[in-house]
């Protein structure tokens, strides 16, 4: 069973392209409108600033005199940093405690200020494009296969991706975080190519981070994959805030200052599992029970 995990995981190398969400600080105003929304960034002009913390307490404040709602929808639910369903003094709070420590050079988690308490993103992935060959002893292709959604079993993960910024012509790595996911037997993850941002490399080091557990790695930066289980299956302890992969992007030289690039998860085909042990280990054809569904933060590349 568990060399048919390793299997599952390690056939996504050939598939699609994913993007991720970093969580470097990004201070750069875009020109354009932004494609994606950062968590804190309010004003939508891809920084978390003060700026962004005045308008979640202007929000809090109207909703006290009931001028406004200080629920979080799609317009304004990038100032809920502790994910609760409303607006309120501490989620001001903390975007300025963030944007106050990007000041000082450092890159603050939003994991940190938080606890997962919703979920959504990745509910479409469907395990049944593959199917195990008894005879050819490896996972084929699904003649019969339908595209379907998908409801994951397990909850309370998120994957973070932060931003970078860097001149036209300047590589900078973009790190992917995962927390509320305590146990993992392994994962694929893809990211799309970003614009005319070009994917030089994937780096991970969750070889050092596991020393003592055989495991399967792969990187492919032409289709944006990173992949990873434990060879024999094995769940392994996994720690908020752990960085799954590093991925360095190329600026191009003709960027415009104020550009950005985002980057985006292709959510069809990243996928976090277990290796369903607490399911009796009956996971195959059905896989999804044993994977996390997760809450996505997106990111962004900015040029200088």
């Amino acid at each position: 069973m568990k060399k048919k995990l390793a299997a599952i995981l390690m056939s996504a190398v050939c598939g699609a392209a994913v993007a991720v969400s970093v969580s470097a600080p990004c201070s750069a105003a875009a020109k354009a409108a932004p494609a994606v929304r950062l968590m804190g960034d309010l004003d939508g002009d891809l920084s978390v600033s003060v700026e962004d913390a005045q308008m979640a307490l202007q929000l809090y404040t109207d909703s006290l005199a009931e001028k406004a709602s200080a629920n979080a929808d799609l317009e304004n639910g990038v100032a809920d940093i502790d994910m609760d369903g409303k607006i309120d003094a501490g989620d001001a709070q903390n975007i300025l405690s963030y944007y106050c420590r990007t000041l000082s050079g450092q890159q603050p988690l939003w994991a940190e200020y938080r606890e997962v308490s919703y979920i959504d993103g990745n509910d479409h992935y469907n395990q049944d494009k593959y199917i195990w060959d008894e005879e050819a002893g490896e996972m084929v292709e699904n003649p019969n296969y339908e595209y379907k959604d998908t409801v994951f079993g397990k909850t309370g993960m998120y994957l973070e991706v932060g931003c970078a910024q860097g001149a036209p012509g300047e590589t900078v790595e973009v790190p992917v975080y995962v927390a509320g996911a305590p146990l993992m037997a392994g994962f694929q993850f893809y990211l799309n190519q970003s614009g005319d941002a070009l994917l030089t490399a994937i780096r991970s080091d969750l070889e050092e981070m596991f020393p003592n557990s055989d495991f399967i790695y792969n990187t492919d930066p032409e289709v944006g994959a990173l992949v990873w289980c434990a060879a024999r299956g094995d769940n392994m302890s996994v720690e908020d805030g752990t960085v799954i992969g590093t991925f360095s992007y190329r600026i191009p030289e003709n960027a415009e200052s104020g550009a950005h690039y985002p980057l985006v998860i292709d959510k069809v085909n990243t996928m976090f599992v277990t290796n369903g042990e607490e399911l009796g280990g009956n996971i195959f054809g059905e896989s999804h029970r044993a994977a996390y569904q997760y809450t996505l933060l997106d990111g962004v590349i900015v040029v200088k």
